[in-house]
């Protein structure tokens, strides 16, 4: 059974990315190996996910705020090793694929990138 899980699970991830890719404003994501979530990151920094939501689910869509992923407080190391404080990121969320099939993830990602593009602008 897990090989046929794993196919299913294979054609909704691939199905994201790939609409994540054609669809979202400029950012970075990952391309999971494993799990049942996409990672995205919009180039605009001065987005908020969190803020963001009510207008994602008028649209239809929902995601993860990723401000929930982050400690609330604390300090982080900068590239040259130095201790600063943390501030958590504003423009990041988490797209799940494990429910919905691959043409319903495409259509999902293209309405809330199509929604973010306006909101930006």
């Amino acid at each position: 059974q897990i090989p046929i899980i794993q196919k299913g699970y294979k054609l909704r991830r691939d199905a994201m990315v790939k609409a994540v890719e054609e669809f979202m404003p400029d950012g970075l994501f990952t391309r999971p190996t494993g799990g049942f979530f996409v990672w995205y990151e919009t180039k605009d920094k001065e987005f908020d996910s969190k803020k963001f939501i009510d207008t994602a689910i008028e649209e239809g869509v929902i995601y993860v705020p990723g401000y929930q992923f982050f400690p609330s407080k604390g300090y982080a190391v900068t590239e040259k090793k130095k201790l600063v404080p943390f501030k958590q990121p504003t423009n990041t969320m988490r797209l799940g694929y494990s429910l919905l099939k691959p043409e319903e993830i495409t259509e999902g990602i293209e309405i809330l990138a199509n929604a973010i593009k306006k909101y930006l602008q």
